[in-house]
């Protein structure tokens, strides 16, 4: 196995932990695998082809075919631009519910352990970071969304691990 750092960098929706995750990488040097997109890749399909969300085996199999690619800071599928598309409220929805579905995580989990084999470095998701690694990444911060630290096990969850 690839024996390349994994940064994990976690927080409620909304609070810049993809924001901070590409600066991270960008500051380091390292690769950036934003796992959320590959979701709303596969609910951007969906939509799209008019498959039916509660069709499990149709997820599935929509996510362990998906033609997705990212270049240069855009994101492709089926060779076309859908970075806007990806962030569009319908498709937030609709990524929740692909997301809950066992065979396209089982899906994306391969995917992502490619992307994570074919490279150096890649900060992203800290639950793609366990299961990737399948141990605590070294660096993992809970991000909050007024800067406060947060108390309990919330806390020391937001400690370094070393």
């Amino acid at each position: 196995m690839n024996a390349a750092p994994v940064i994990a960098i976690d927080g409620p929706s909304a609070s810049g932990k993809g924001t901070v995750a590409q600066a991270v990488a960008r500051a380091l040097g390292f690769h950036y695998l934003d796992s959320g997109a590959l979701y709303r890749l596969v609910a951007l399909a969906a939509m799209n082809r008019g498959t039916d969300l509660a069709d499990e085996a149709a997820l599935t199999a929509l996510a362990g075919g998906l033609d997705a690619r990212f270049e240069e800071g855009a994101i492709l599928l089926e060779g076309k631009p859908a970075t806007e598309a990806i962030r569009s409220e319908a498709c937030s929805v609709a990524s929740s519910r692909v997301a809950a579905v066992p065979g396209v995580r089982t899906a994306l989990l391969d995917r992502q352990r490619a992307f994570r084999d074919g490279i150096a470095d890649c900060p992203g998701d800290p639950h793609v970071a366990r299961r990737l690694r399948r141990r605590q990444p070294a660096h993992r911060k809970l991000l909050t969304r007024h800067g406060k630290q947060p108390s309990g096990p919330a806390r020391d969850q937001s400690m370094d691990h070393q």
